[in-house]
């Protein structure tokens, strides 16, 4: 039984605000948008700690962890290079390329490595065909997509109690 879970959903929705609301870039470590993001991401660690003992959990956390460092660093954005949104599908030659870009409909700003802090661990992996979308990710997405797959396969491979008949 998840403890807490409730505020999963919470956290992902005011996180999905920030997704989708006009912002400014810039701002820093004490921006609104940071701090809104460091609460949001509190709530999803409480969920976390409280439900450490369930399989998976304690790598979701790490994963979210790292996203979250790299995120909060770099003023509520994650960060991602040209070449990274060229690999994925982006026109080389759209003004959205130019570093300090805000990605639409994404957490993503377009930054340098030697701009970023961490850039290692913002999303440098690309996700080519035959994946159906091409996609960037993190070392922090990564952990959390194993944690969910344990989270998940321990429920669906569990043997069920002998009855007694």
């Amino acid at each position: 039984k998840v403890k807490r879970g409730w505020l999963a959903p919470l956290a992902f929705g005011i996180q999905a605000y920030l997704i989708f609301i006009p912002a400014e870039t810039g701002g820093g470590l004490l921006s609104s948008r940071s701090l809104i993001l460091m609460f949001s991401n509190c709530l999803l660690f409480l969920v976390i700690w409280h439900n450490r003992q369930l399989p998976g959990l304690k790598l979701i956390g790490l994963g979210l962890l790292l996203n979250f460092l790299v995120i909060v660093l770099n003023g509520g954005f994650m960060p991602i290079t040209p070449d990274t949104l060229v690999q994925i599908g982006y026109d080389s030659n759209a003004p959205r390329l130019e570093t300090g870009y805000r990605v639409a409909r994404t957490k993503n700003i377009v930054m340098e490595p030697g701009e970023a802090r961490l850039w290692f661990l913002s999303d440098v992996l690309v996700i080519q065909r035959p994946f159906p979308i091409p996609s960037a990710v993190s070392v922090g997405d990564l952990l959390i997509v194993v944690g969910v797959f344990f989270f998940l396969r321990e429920p669906m491979f569990r043997k069920a109690p002998a009855s007694s008949a």
